[in-house]
């Protein structure tokens, strides 16, 4: 599919004369490779962790709510002050990382 997507798009830049010098994908072994070596450096350094987190739910869409959908007050005792709720994750990789 990815090959696929790629030949259409250099289909279409050549429909309207633009050309590259260079056209690669995102989805080559170099840049799995890269994004490997950058994932595993910023957690070897401690810039990326696993923690458990709350995050709010809306049963009736059946989803976990982006920050975004989630505005108020905080009912949270610890906190002294009102504060919009910001419900935050961190996306698990898809993929086994070497």
């Amino acid at each position: 599919m990815i090959a696929a997507v790629s030949e259409e798009h250099q289909k279409d830049f050549a429909g309207f004369n633009i050309s590259f010098d260079n056209y690669h994908s995102t989805h080559s072994e170099e840049n799995r490779e890269l994004a490997s070596q950058i994932y595993l450096e910023l957690k070897k350094n401690g810039f990326i962790s696993t923690r458990t987190i709350s995050q709010l739910f809306d049963p009736e869409k059946e989803m976990f709510l982006p920050d975004r959908f989630v505005k108020g007050t905080c009912l949270s005792v610890n906190l002294k002050t009102n504060t919009v709720i910001t419900v935050t994750t961190v996306a698990q990789p898809t993929a086994q990382l070497t």
